[in-house]
């Protein structure tokens, strides 16, 4: 289990990354997806 702290630093940088690909794909990304990024993959948890 990741601690707390961690976890949500990988959130909002998860966060961060789906707003930059909903600015690209020229959709809002207004809804928090969670999830990890593996690699260039985001996996969707």
């Amino acid at each position: 289990m990741l601690d707390p702290a961690v976890r949500r630093m990988l959130e909002a940088a998860a966060e961060v990354e789906l707003g930059t690909i909903g600015a690209r794909s020229g959709e809002p990304a207004t809804v928090p997806i969670w999830g990890w990024v593996v690699g260039d993959r985001y996996v969707i948890t």
